[in-house]
């Protein structure tokens, strides 16, 4: 008989609501996926004359305007695992490398190698870094980072997106259909021209971007690391479209989390507004899905965050898969949204609730007393995010799929 922990998954999820196909199921199948997870983003930097590629993916098809993305216990690394597999992770684990001997049926490399793609993981920076050489081949990809099979040019001296890109272009395209993910690196920390040589390398285009915005050397060093990101999109597209393959290629592209990294007010004044006296003003975020050929955006104001990703996009790629076994949901489905943090406070459309101060607010003026009384149940926001622990601690996806599982 199946352990007390498997009893209560079974039970959690035999009891969730399932999203069904809708109008964008299946629009992408059979096309090439390129999924970004961008280092430390910002959406103050997404300026369409700072990062116009950038800007024009996050503006030009599926516009979200309530992307959260908010930083979990081990900051990059859980904002991968949210992201690459639709759970919540576990505040005292490494929840990524843990999953490294689960079976993963639904992470994009394993989902797609299954419908015939080629599925190829890079990062710039030390393979090491967070064992990446374990978890990411288990997504079903065939991983390189520095060290680990990824030769970039000026690795002695800094971690270029843009080199990335550049050395893996020719190797990930050379076969259809192909998904390539990227776990970039120039945006991150340390913002300051003296150790960050990527924002060094790029100081003079930054400060020229950021004349008379009253930016510190700390924030116009982040604009500056940042911009390799950008020139490393520019990049991929120039070369799809020369290749014939931007037409039929769909980007994902989501940070990791918030540049944390930021002293003091220097959120505040990237955004020359304040953000940090509120965690999901904070956490508020941005989300690219984009393809060329879409001819007008689609704009979706529905509160979202990292771990609805993957569930949206297996969708969009006619994917078939159990929606009940994910903690994310489909974003594109008609149901309402909410964003959870690991201290349990939440947003709704509705409501805002501060789980520090036991507050509720209410998040306009034409919310009415049912929907400002409607606070959701603690006790169930706790479970959802451990049975997403015991899914992971269970190798639930193994044990359903008769693919093992842990005892």
């Amino acid at each position: 008989a199946a352990d007390e922990d498997i009893q209560s998954i079974t039970a959690y999820v035999s009891n969730r609501e399932p999203t069904y196909k809708n109008e964008y199921s299946g629009m992408y199948e059979g096309y090439n996926l390129i999924f970004i997870n961008a280092e430390s983003l910002s959406p103050f930097i997404v300026r369409e004359d700072w990062m116009p590629m950038l800007y024009k993916m996050m503006h030009e098809g599926f516009v979200f305007t309530n992307y959260y993305q908010p930083t979990r216990n081990k900051s990059t690394i859980d904002g991968e695992y949210t992201n690459c597999l639709s759970q919540y992770p576990a505040p005292n684990r490494w929840s990524l490398y843990e999953s490294s001997d689960t079976y993963q049926p639904y992470a994009l490399g394993n989902a797609l190698t299954a419908k015939g793609y080629t599925c190829k993981a890079y990062h710039d920076y030390d393979f090491n870094y967070y064992d990446r050489s374990k978890t990411h081949p288990n997504l079903g990809y065939d991983f390189k980072a520095v060290g680990f099979g990824l030769n970039l040019p000026s690795e002695e001296e800094y971690f270029s997106d843009l080199e990335m890109m550049q050395v893996a272009y020719d190797e990930f395209t050379s076969t259809e259909p192909f998904h390539a993910y990227f776990m970039t690196y120039s945006g991150h920390l340390p913002y300051d021209y003296k150790t960050n040589p990527i924002a060094e390398k790029n100081r003079a285009r930054a400060e020229e971007l950021t004349e008379g915005l009253g930016y510190n050397d700390t924030v116009k060093a982040y604009v500056a690391a940042q911009l390799e990101f950008e020139y490393a999109l520019e990049y991929l597209v120039e070369r799809l479209e020369e290749d014939g393959l931007l037409d039929h290629t769909l980007f994902v592209i989501s940070p990791d989390h918030y540049p944390y990294a930021f002293q003091n007010d220097d959120y505040d004044i990237l955004a020359q507004k304040s953000v940090l006296n509120n965690e999901f003003t904070t956490y508020q975020s941005c989300l690219a899905i984009w393809n060329s050929q879409m001819e007008e955006p689609v704009t979706v104001d529905k509160i979202c965050s990292g771990v609805d990703i993957l569930p949206t996009v297996l969708n969009l790629m006619g994917v078939t898969y159990d929606s009940r076994l994910l903690a994310g949901r489909d974003i594109l489905y008609d149901q309402k949204g909410y964003v959870v943090v690991e201290d349990y406070s939440y947003l709704t459309p509705y409501i805002e609730y501060d789980a520090k101060k036991d507050k509720v607010s209410e998040r306009s003026g034409d919310v009415t007393e049912d929907q400002k009384t409607s606070v959701m149940d603690l006790n169930k926001l706790e479970q959802m995010y451990k049975i997403s622990e015991k899914i992971l601690v269970k190798d639930y996806f193994g044990y359903i799929y008769q693919k093992g599982g842990k005892k």
